[in-house]
């Protein structure tokens, strides 16, 4: 109600000048000589012309009492308002409501006031409070009125400190309320001979529509006046919510009409008028909720405390919902909410002052919300509050539905956090609120928190580096969850705005905090800025936030931007940051993605931390070959004196197939200097297949001078498959007469997988005359799986006559492409085609289209095609269509179709059509058909199709299948269809199948149905077979099922076998199942286990399980390990695992590992991880390493990784 400043209170008039005061007199003498004119009612009044113009003087307050105002009847409309101010005694707490009436209404412009006269003096009101009284008063009774203009002395700052805390009792201790709305424009209609007002005209609009009276017609007719009616500033104003939530009954009145305030509400909901405006309907839903209720209170005011109030919700709900109202004095937007408020702990500081600065009451109003362990700051201007708190996490706002247009509450389901902490998908547990509503929007992914002091949880909204509060205080209705926070809970830093500007004003969720605040704070005030935490530990205590709500990416992303913020060297920061992202990748360890990684490097560079301790040449490299210009930028910035840009990391950044471009364009801004661009560079950029055209655009418009158009570039264009054609499209452009299109070029482009089309398109139609088919672009295009057909159909097309045909040429066509490209060969090339013994052999064989292959060379050029022996065998290998094809040849070749034993053999070692071509030789040439022992013997290795080839032979051709020694071994060991065919074996021709030790030997060796044939075995024929040492040995080796076998062999026939020296080696360099055939032996058999030399030395040489073998011997039998030098030089020289095998001797048996000569050239030789295991022996044993002319040259020697070890030495 009061002001800092008296003048500019909301509610008074200013204060006259001594001008005014003259002009004031002048109108009280006119209007006394209108009062003299007109004659009074019983008004007790004396007056004369000659009456003096005083000013009304307030006498002070009893305790307990309140003005109440005398408004004296007159006749006349537009006679001068007379009245009488009275004290009254209110505090009489058992009365029910008593017989004086209060003004609710808004006071409107101070700028223009009238004067109303007392018997004391005269007073100066609004123009609209003028209004309401001449309204108010009656023509014969006086009226007793409460209206807080006049009835509280304004200029007494302690008197309106005591009156404003009353006026919730005063409105509720009221006969009825009245809401004035102020009068509008004359409109152009007429009411019983009275003008009326777009109020008067709209608010009986609202009434016919309570009384279901309205039409159509007639609400469309006065929808602008209703319109008008509830944008007037009464809806806006907060003081009113108070008054009329107070109210036991509540009249609506202007100018000519008034309505009851229940009829008013039903009215305004039947005709559902707000025009779509979002802010009108929030403003006048929560109007209506008010003034509905009122006949529903009770006419008996109680208080639960000694401070009256409304008990309507507590305060920090009501401040959600109404901050946004309008008061001209900014302290009334919380003075006049208390009265509401059902807190029974409202502090002292927070009752009406106003004495006191807005930035001091809304300071002690958010700790009073937020708790005093917060910080908090405020301004003198402003209605924002920064707050530094902890709180924690509880759950995620994943819905929000309105109650309805005019329902008072919103319903939002919360993913509550689970006890262990998640936010995840799969760990959310669903609770449903019905929540006030708020001025703020509730979104979806709006986070629950529970701040450490608040007795009530907030929901809060996140931004770059901030959170903003959208509700301060919520009560969770139909769950306590709450209340009892997990105990794994996290506690967060929280910077907190709490801002009461409307909310389209707020910055998107990606402004910052700095922009923001400079955005909103006035110039003055931005210094307090200084005192906030800085931008990166903000970044980092956001990430934690948006971790703990389970987003990885949006977290790694504000931990990136904190970490790329850091000035180099670090500061003070780096601590708390590198905290924040450990924190992060440890949560989601099991993420193993790009972005985990990303994180994962930015924080160990900056921290120098794990295998980033040290910046190598190979270390760039890697960097700047795998990561995109964030992570490059950041090794650059804090990393500068170690990294060296040289011809090898430049290559690495020009093939970086992720962000070549951009790290390019970033070596080139910051270490232009040291940017060679050689040819392995621009080759690098022409192979880059996901941005191999902008790399090499950036390259042609910086280093024009330095890029060469070699053959090799063109080359690594053509084969590129992901942007070939870009780059040789931008390389044909700009340097035309560079790019030579050799053999090799157009070989790469057929065997392009991806864009081979595309690529041999633009070549064709560019530099036609330079395309040469060879047998090497038809071999090449055969090879490609994916493109190869449409490629070969191209070249065909478009490039006829144009090429040199050889038979080779011919040759691999028709062993690789259908019918189609064959024909188009045939048409375009004519005699040049010639079908050769081994163009026939090879249609023959062509998996896919042999047959319409054959057909067609047999149509077109009969004479020519030769049915061979080799032809027949290569159809009736061919696994794809073998039956079609020598059906083909039988129905048109007969004669020449010979069935020799190698055809036979051939179809039965078919794995994929092997039967269909069996049983077409049965049934056509059996007589020919001849099944010896290498042909059973075939059919029982047949991986694929043994057993139905087996079964048609013994079906057909009984007497002629003899089960040989070398047929039941192939079936031992066949890795697919060995039971089956085996089982087949046994039960058709048992007497005949021996098992030798070959056999048993074959099963235990059979790397994918081992277990399965040997207890086939042990079932039907236990007693033939027998457990060799080989038999074990097999059985240990065995690198996929060697553990399962083994076990089987032990379970069943323990006393026969036989713990060896080498089935104890052959265990140890099992380079799968190494470890589990190892642990198996040692558990069952241990005292057999002898650890030699020879095992720990395959240990160490194992090269996809030494490690793991090597650590379970020196865990389970250390005394019997014995690190030799011969152990050492295998570890060194391990393909697979040798850095991880040394390390652990280093580790565990530093002493006797020695760096020999012969361990250096092990090392130096190692094809597979060479590098790997030369760092470590150069980082941990480094004064040992002797680089000696046969480390070098074992070096060079090296294919596989000699260049990575050569550099690593000479670094």
């Amino acid at each position: 109600m009061a002001s800092e400043d008296l003048k500019h209170h909301p509610r008074q008039c200013e204060q006259e000048s001594e001008l005014g005061l003259q002009e004031n007199r002048s109108l009280c003498a006119q209007d006394n000589l209108e009062i003299l004119a007109t004659p009074l009612c019983d008004t007790g009044f004396q007056t004369t012309t000659n009456r003096p113009c005083t000013m009304f003087a307030y006498r002070p307050l009893p305790d307990g009492c309140i003005r109440l105002l005398r408004l004296m009847p007159h006749r006349e409309k537009h006679a001068p308002i007379q009245c009488q101010l009275f004290d009254y005694h209110l505090l009489d707490s058992w009365r029910a409501t008593h017989l004086y009436e209060a003004l609710s209404y808004v006071w409107g412009s101070p700028n223009k006031c009238r004067s109303i006269f007392t018997d004391d003096g005269d007073l100066r009101v609004t123009e609209n409070l003028h209004a309401a009284l001449s309204w108010l008063r009656d023509r014969s009774l006086p009226r007793v009125i409460w209206v807080d203009a006049i009835c509280i002395n304004q200029s007494d700052t302690e008197e309106r400190n005591r009156q404003v805390q009353l006026m919730a009792k005063i409105y509720a201790k009221a006969n009825r309320v009245i809401v004035w709305l102020e009068e509008a424009t004359p409109g152009h209609g007429q009411a019983a001979g009275q003008a009326t007002t777009d109020s008067d005209q709209a608010l009986k609009s609202i009434e016919i529509a309570a009384e279901e009276r309205s039409t159509s017609s007639n609400r469309e007719a006065n929808q602008q006046a209703v319109q008008k009616l509830l944008q007037q500033g009464w809806f806006r104003r907060i003081w009113v919510l108070q008054e009329v939530a107070a109210a036991r009954h509540i009249v609506i009145a202007c100018h000519s009409m008034e309505i009851d305030g229940y009829a008013f509400c039903e009215g305004l909901k039947a005709l559902n008028n707000t025009c779509g405006d979002l802010d009108l309907l929030s403003r006048t839903r929560s109007a209506i909720y008010l003034i509905k209720g009122a006949g529903l209170r009770s006419k008996y005011a109680t208080s639960r405390s000694n401070r009256f109030s409304l008990y309507i919700r507590p305060l920090g709900e009501l401040l959600d919902m109404y901050h946004n109202r309008e008061a001209t004095e900014r302290l009334d937007k919380v003075y006049a909410l208390l009265g509401m408020s059902s807190d029974d702990d409202i502090p002292a500081d927070l009752l009406p002052d106003y004495n006191i600065q807005w930035k001091d009451l809304f300071h002690r109003l958010v700790k009073f919300l937020v708790g005093t362990q917060a910080s908090v700051e405020t301004w003198k201007d402003e209605e924002i509050a920064v707050i530094r708190c902890k709180g924690s996490i509880l759950g995620e706002v994943s819905r929000v539905e309105s109650g309805g247009a005019w329902i008072d509450s919103q319903d939002v389901s919360i993913a509550f956090k689970n006890a262990s902490g998640h936010l995840g998908q799969e760990m959310k547990r669903s609770s449903h609120w019905t929540l006030h509503p708020t001025a703020k929007s509730i979104r979806e992914g709006d986070l629950v928190c529970l701040l450490q002091d608040a007795s009530k949880p907030a929901i809060i909204r996140l931004h770059e580096d901030y959170c903003t509060i959208i509700a301060i205080s919520v009560t969770l209705t139909d769950d306590e969850r709450w209340r009892e926070p997990p105990l794994l809970m996290k506690i967060h830093d929280f910077l907190l705005v709490w801002d009461w500007k409307k909310f389209q004003n707020m910055p998107g969720d990606e402004e910052d905090y700095d922009r923001f605040m400079n955005s909103r704070l006035p110039e003055h005030a931005k210094v307090e800025l200084k005192s906030y935490p800085g931008r990166i530990t903000r970044l980092g205590n956001q990430g934690l936030i948006l971790a703990d709500k389970g987003k990885f990416d949006e977290a790694s992303w504000n931990l990136r931007k904190a970490i790329s913020t850091h000035q180099s060297p670090p500061g003070r920061e780096l601590p708390h940051t590198l905290m924040a992202a450990e924190t992060i990748l440890s949560e989601y360890k099991d993420r193993d993605d790009t972005e985990w990684f990303k994180l994962r490097k930015m924080a160990n560079l900056l921290g120098r931390r794990g295998s980033d301790t040290h910046i190598t040449e190979r270390k760039t490299i890697r960097l700047t070959g795998a990561f995109d210009q964030e992570v490059i930028a950041l090794l650059l910035h804090q990393r500068s004196d170690e990294v060296k840009i040289t011809a090898e990391v430049v290559q690495a950044a020009a093939g970086n197939l992720k962000s070549s471009r951009e790290v390019m364009a970033l070596l080139l801004d910051q270490r232009s200097d040291e940017v060679k661009i050689t040819a392995e560079v621009v080759q690098a950029a022409a192979g880059n297949e996901r941005s191999g055209r902008e790399v090499m655009a950036l390259l042609l418009d910086q280093r024009s001078d330095e890029v060469k158009i070699t053959a090799e570039v063109v080359q690594a264009a053509a084969g590129n498959e992901g942007s070939g054609r870009e780059v040789i499209a931008l390389l044909l452009d700009q340097r035309s007469d560079e790019v030579k299109i050799t053999a090799e070029v157009v070989q790469a482009a057929a065997g392009n997988w991806r864009s081979s089309r595309e690529v041999m398109a633009l070549l064709l139609d560019q530099r036609s005359d330079e395309v040469k088919i060879t047998a090497e672009v038809v071999q090449a295009a055969a090879g490609n799986g994916g493109s190869g057909e449409e490629v070969m159909a191209l070249l065909l097309d478009q490039h006829r006559d144009r090429s040199e045909i050889t038979s080779r040429l011919v040759e691999l066509l028709a062993a690789s492409f259908d019918e189609h490209a064959m024909e188009k060969l045939l048409i375009h090339y004519g005699d040049e085609v010639k079908i050769t013994a081994e163009v026939v052999q090879a249609a023959a064989g062509n998996w896919r289209s042999s047959r319409e292959v054959m057909a067609l060379l047999l149509d077109q050029r009969s004479d020519e095609v030769k049915i061979t022996a080799e032809v027949v065998q290569a159809a009736a290998g061919n696994e794809g269509s073998g039956r079609e094809v020598m059906a083909l040849l039988l129905d048109q070749r007969s004669d020449e179709v010979k069935i020799t034993a190698e055809v036979v053999q051939a179809a039965a070692g078919n794995e994929g059509s092997g039967r269909e071509v069996m049983a077409l030789l049965l049934d056509q040439r059996s007589d020919e058909v001849k099944i010896t022992a290498e042909v059973v013997q075939a059919a029982a290795g047949n991986w694929r199709s043994s057993r139905e080839v087996m079964a048609l032979l013994l079906d057909q051709r009984s007497d002629e299948v003899k089960i040989t020694a070398e047929v039941v071994q192939a079936a031992a060991g066949n890795w697919r269809s060995g039971r089956e065919v085996m089982a087949l074996l046994l039960d058709q021709r048992s007497d005949e199948v021996k098992i030798t030790a070959e056999v048993v030997q074959a099963a235990a060796g059979n790397w994918r149905s081992s277990r399965e044939v040997m207890a086939l075995l042990l079932d039907q024929r236990s007693d033939e077979v027998k457990i060799t040492a080989e038999v074990v040995q097999a059985a240990a080796g065995n690198w996929r099922s060697g553990r399962e076998v083994m076990a089987l062999l032990l379970d069943q026939r323990s006393d026969e076998v036989k713990i060896t020296a080498e089935v104890v080696q052959a265990a140890a360099g099992n380079w799968r199942s190494g470890r589990e055939v190892m642990a198996l032996l040692l558990d069952q058999r241990s005292d057999e286990v002898k650890i030699t030399a020879e095992v720990v030395q395959a240990a160490a040489g194992n090269w996809g399980s030494g490690r793991e073998v090597m650590a379970l011997l020196l865990d389970q039998r250390s005394d019997e390990v014995k690190i030799t030098a011969e152990v050492v030089q295998a570890a060194a020289g391990n393909e697979g695992s040798s850095r991880e095998v040394m390390a652990l001797l280093l580790d565990q048996r530093s002493d006797e590992v020695k760096i020999t000569a012969e361990v250096v050239q092990a090392a130096a030789g190692n094809e597979g991880s060479g590098r790997e295991v030369m760092a470590l022996l150069l980082d941990q044993r480094s004064d040992e390493v002797k680089i000696t002319a046969e480390v070098v040259q074992a070096a060079a020697g090296n294919e596989g990784s000699g260049r990575e070890v050569m550099a690593l030495l000479q670094d």
